[in-house]
């Protein structure tokens, strides 16, 4: 009876191993994985961070294009309609 008992005991501890290995397995790729999701989120993050400067840039010398020598910013942001009403763009 003992010995049965052991080799039932035996029996559990492999499969408990087996599903151990599986487990480790999973964890190993899931880590490969978020790697890579945290490297494509930096390069998303950065490129991103280089638009923004970009636009600043773009309009930056968008205003200062409209402005002029010697123009104000009200009269640079003065646009008309189609039926030629003056409007004034938001700032």
């Amino acid at each position: 009876m003992a010995n049965e008992i052991e080799n039932l005991v035996l029996e559990h501890l492999r499969a408990i191993r087996a599903d151990l290995a599986t487990v480790k397995d999973d964890v190993r790729r899931i880590k490969v994985r978020m790697t890579s999701l945290e490297e494509n989120t930096a390069a998303m993050n950065r490129r991103l961070d280089s638009m923004d400067d970009r636009i600043e840039r773009i309009e930056k010398t968008s205003i200062k294009r409209m402005l002029g020598e010697g123009g104000s910013k009200s009269r640079a942001l003065t646009h008309y309609d189609t039926k030629g009403r003056r409007l004034l763009w938001p700032e």
